[in-house]
């Protein structure tokens, strides 16, 4: 961590100045606020000041309130031409927000941090975004999008790949990375212990603080990449001491998973098991210890389950609305996204290069449809060139890798973007927060691995033969402790 010098002198009374003035600021808020006001706004510059001298402990917090945050839809905000949903306001949302502030000020501070560390998924990324931006302005010339909903929606963009860089940027060794993972893996068993308390009420089980409705299909693409990291390490696991703890934890997960009912996170699990056997090196324990967990699922699967398939394929009976396949009788969810899908295709030649914008067609759930419709053909093209940086970036690192751990990590997370890219045919599943959050924080993991496995590797072939300090970055953009 740095520290200043006695050259800094008069930076360190400028900051001194500047944490005074905050917290007379927040007193003021205090006295003149509701008490819950006064409060958050006192925590928030505490993060602040801890997250200033100690970034990794900002990345704490920001790790546990993913999922155990509050969140708030900001009302009548239903954009676009039809019908949308509103725009959600999260704790996370607020503490990016101060991060950035934070990381802003330690860039001005240490210049030699650089504000973003080069990374290959940089101009891929740059571009998702900027095709998001123009797409979503000219639809608000033509009137498809209502400006305020369309540029909350734009910075949820722009705020996933902060956590992205927020992580790049401020871990710095392999130490970090472990203890991060380990509090990834320890929110995940929260929310899950949450979500398996709503068993016994017999409704379909959904994450902390989501209303009353609730997102069971959210909590399903969630645990869907941590089911799929925890499946990394079992596949890779060097004796069974090591793998009893990762199929403990993938059980206490996986019950609720099952009683989320959504389709989306079934099929995607589906691409998880078939992707962990794929990039194992050992395939023989992958597939024998993916089709004992299949086995081990279809036993104990309770009966709604089954009945949630089955409803999806006739279960549900004739009801006005439904689509028929052949002879299969779809059930009314799935036939509305098919009619929504078929809408897309209907008005897609109005405008094929950049699409009506972000929320300027209404609310389409299915990834794929709504960037076409939403972004064009230039949105969709733009899309895949993420998704094909992603995966290059994941198998690079895990060509780099040192031990089973990291290589776990590394096809777990490869087999959860192929599960994510199969959840998000019936969902969207590249702009919900609860599951890119989390997923941009292991694709920064993994950018990290890759750049610390390389450098290890150039620097044992240095001059002297020694490696010097092979766990830290030192590409110029990230300080070494001083």
């Amino acid at each position: 961590m740095p520290r200043l010098h006695a050259t800094d002198r008069p930076l360190s009374l400028f900051l001194a100045l500047l944490t005074g003035a905050l917290i007379f600021f927040a007193a003021q808020a205090i006295s003149s606020t509701e008490s819950i006001v006064g409060l958050a706004i006192v925590v928030g510059v505490i993060i602040a000041i801890v997250t200033f001298i100690w970034p990794e402990a900002g990345l704490y917090v920001l790790i546990f309130s993913m999922l155990l945050g509050p969140e708030m839809i900001v009302g009548n905000l239903t954009g676009g031409t039809s019908a949308s949903r509103g725009v959600t306001l999260r704790v996370d949302d607020f503490l990016l927000t101060i991060i950035a502030f934070t990381w802003f000020a330690r860039t001005a501070v240490h210049k030699e941090l650089g504000l973003f560390l080069s990374t290959p998924l940089n101009r891929p990324i740059a571009a998702y975004i900027t095709a998001a931006a123009v797409s979503t302005a000219v639809g608000m010339l033509f009137d498809h999008v209502r400006p305020v909903v369309g540029f909350f929606f734009v910075l949820k963009f722009v705020e996933y790949v902060f956590v992205y860089f927020a992580a790049v940027n401020f871990i710095q060794t392999k130490t970090q990375i472990r203890r991060l993972v380990i509090a990834i893996f320890i929110t995940g068993i929260l929310v899950a212990i949450y979500a398996a308390i709503q068993i016994p009420l017999g409704v379909r089980v959904t994450a902390p603080f989501e209303g009353e409705a609730g997102e069971p299909n959210t909590l399903g693409g969630y645990l869907l990449i941590l089911l799929a990291l925890l499946g990394g390490l079992i596949i890779t696991s060097p004796n069974l001491r090591q793998s009893v703890k990762f199929l403990l934890a993938g059980a206490i997960m996986g019950v609720p998973f099952l009683y989320t009912l959504s389709r989306a996170s079934y099929l995607g699990l589906i691409g998880v098991a078939i992707a962990l056997v794929l990039f194992s090196r050992q395939r023989i324990i992958a597939i024998f210890s993916v089709v004992a967990a299949a086995l081990i699922l279809l036993l104990v699967a309770p009966p709604e389950v089954i009945e949630r398939v089955e409803y999806t394929f006739g279960g549900q009976g004739e009801v006005s609305g439904q689509i028929a396949v052949g002879s299969v009788r779809l059930d009314t969810s799935t036939s509305a996204r098919l009619q929504s899908f078929t809408d897309v295709l209907r008005d897609f030649p109005r405008s094929p290069l950049l699409g009506f914008g972000v929320t300027g067609h209404g609310f389409i759930d299915g990834q794929y449809p709504k960037i076409l419709i939403e972004m064009g053909l230039v949105g969709i093209a733009v899309f895949f060139w993420l998704i094909v940086a992603l995966f290059r970036q994941g198998l690079a690192a895990l060509n780099t890798v040192v031990d089973w751990q990291e290589r776990g990590i590394c096809i777990g997370y490869l087999a959860g973007l192929v599960g994510l890219l199969l959840h998000a045919l019936g969902s969207n599943t590249f702009i919900i927060v609860r599951i890119m959050e989390p997923f941009w924080f292991m694709t920064g993991v993994m950018t990290l691995l890759h750049m610390i496995n390389s450098e290890r590797a150039e620097a044992a072939v240095g001059e002297d033969g020694e490696p010097e300090e092979p766990e830290r970055i030192s590409f110029g953009l990230v300080s070494p402790r001083l």
